[in-house]
Parts: structure tokens; C-alpha cells; sequence
């Protein structure tokens, strides 16, 4: 924006310089200089109201990084480049699959049914195998007895035990678990449901406004072409004396208004655009 306004206060006193040559020639007259000159006074405004906006912009800027608010940044451009968007189906399933904060919902899901498994266990019946190896040591250490495969099994002995436990009493305290286990994945359930909503609604709103960003990007560019298409042919019309300076100066700033809805497009277009990224997911949620 500033740019445009450095534009607009050269064009001004182009148009000055103009006007005060045709007073000089005879050809038009001295109010046409006082007119130019308002004009000139005018953009020197709007420039030096620009610029505060754009140190005021910086200032937040460095707020919101955490940095000295005198810190100089430097601010890298961004290539602008016109693209479609893929079809709002699309846009949804990429957001489903690649949100984080659903991503992580998903997450809750399953390990929330995975509680809610390990607590149904405790009511099941549970089954122990136990076995142990008993060998007379003492007959081969101390009583001379010659270590060999027969002897091995003459003075050694297996045992196994197989039990089965019912959890008949337990005060409630399986059941309760069970139930405060089945609520959490109820409750992940729903948040899951609730923020897919909100995704969706979020893809929607950001898909709209960059279908809407591209088409003003198209109707404020045939603007621009019209209007420069004016104020060039008044200012040809000035320069014949065929015109007054006034038709010069509505062409201006006819010109000016053209400038700034087009490049406010392109800065709408750009913002629903990282809006649509960062809903899908392909860019750090918030």
C-alpha cells in the first residue's frame, strides 16, 4: 500500500508541473496550479498516514513475536500467485486426515477404548499356570552319587498347577471403572464429532472466501485497466486544452481507489488462501 501512495504523490506532482507550464504558456488557468497543488498536499497526507499505519503494523508485528517493539525485521515477499483451489470435497477430506487437533482426537479415541478393554478384563475369569522343578542336590554334592541322565530323573521331580479365579466381590470397584472408562470414550467421541464439525465448517468458510478473493481479484484487475485507460485519456485531454485539470484529478484518484481495491484483493486472496492451508492442515494450526 505505501508503494501506491509514493505512486500517487509523484503522479501529483507530475500533474503540478504540468499545470504550472500551462499557466506559464497562457494556456489554462492559475486556479489550475492551486487545484494541483491541494491535490499534492493531499497525497503528502495520505503518504505520511501510511507510513504511521505501516510502523504502527510493524510495532504489532514484534508484540506478537516477543521482540523489542524498536527491533528492525525485514519483511520477505510474498510471491503472489493466482491458483484454484481443489473442490471443497476435497479440501474436507484432506482437512479430515491431516488436522492435528483431530489427528490427536483420534488418538484419544483409541486409547480411551483401549482403557475401556483392559477394565472389561478384570470381570473375566483369570487363569494361572504355575509349575515348578525340585532336584535332591544334596544326594550328588554330599552323598557320592554319580550325576548321571538316570540318576537325574531318579531324584528330581516336576510339579504343575492350573487355577482359575472368578472376581465374584470386589466392592464395585471393576464396575465403576468399567463405567468411568465407557464415559471417557463417550466424552472423546464427542469432542472428535464436535471438532470435525467445526473443520468442516472452518474448510467451508476459508474454501468461499478464496473462490470469492479470486473472483474480485478478476473484476477490481478490469477495474484497474479501465481506470488507468481514463485518467490517460484526460490527462491527453488536459495536455490538448480540451479539458479541465479537474477531469485530471477525479481520473487520479479514480485511478488511486482502483489501485488499492486491487491490491486489497490480492491481500484478501492471499489470507483466505492461508486460511484454507492452515483448516486443511498442510500449514501449523493455531
Amino acid at each position: 500500500m505505501l508503494k501506491l501512495y509514493e505512486e500517487n504523490l509523484t503522479q501529483k506532482k507530475q500533474q503540478l508541473e504540468l499545470a504550472r507550464t500551462r499557466v506559464e504558456l497562457g494556456l489554462a488557468p492559475k486556479s489550475d496550479v492551486l487545484k494541483a497543488e491541494v491535490e499534492v498536499t493531499r497525497a503528502e497526507v495520505d503518504l505520511t498516514q501510511a507510513k504511521g499505519e505501516l510502523e504502527l503494523a510493524r510495532m504489532e508485528l514484534n508484540d506478537a513475536l516477543g521482540i523489542d517493539l524498536d527491533y528492525p525485521i525485514k519483511i520477505e515477499q510474498v510471491e503472489f500467485i493466482e491458483e484454484q483451489p481443489p473442490s471443497i470435497d476435497s479440501c474436507i477430506t484432506i482437512a479430515l486426515k491431516g488436522r492435528p487437533d483431530l489427528l490427536r482426537a483420534q488418538s484419544d479415541i483409541m486409547i480411551n477404548a483401549y482403557n475401556l478393554k483392559l477394565a472389561w478384563l478384570e470381570r473375566l475369569p483369570c487363569l494361572t499356570i504355575t509349575g515348578s522343578y525340585h532336584l535332591s542336590a544334596d544326594r550328588f554334592v554330599f552323598g557320592g552319587t554319580p550325576l548321571t541322565r538316570t540318576n537325574l530323573n531318579r531324584y528330581s521331580d516336576w510339579s504343575i498347577s492350573v487355577g482359575l479365579s472368578f472376581p465374584i466381590f470386589d466392592a464395585g470397584k471393576t464396575w465403576h471403572a468399567i463405567k468411568i472408562a465407557s464415559l471417557y470414550l463417550d466424552n472423546s467421541r464427542l469432542e472428535y464429532d464436535k471438532l470435525k464439525r467445526s473443520a468442516i465448517l472452518e474448510v467451508q468458510l476459508a474454501y468461499v472466501d478464496m473462490v470469492t478473493g479470486l473472483k474480485k481479484i478478476e473484476l477490481t484487475r478490469k477495474q484497474l485497466k479501465t481506470a488507468q485507460l481514463s485518467y490517460d485519456t484526460a490527462l491527453g485531454r488536459y495536455r490538448a486544452g480540451i479539458a479541465p485539470i479537474t477531469e485530471v484529478i477525479d481520473a487520479s484518484i479514480a485511478l488511486l481507489d482502483s489501485k488499492l481495491s486491487y491490491t486489497s484483493a490480492m491481500y484478501d486472496y492471499l489470507i483466505a488462501k492461508s486460511r484454507l492451508a492452515v483448516a486443511t492442515g498442510q500449514l501449523p494450526y493455531k
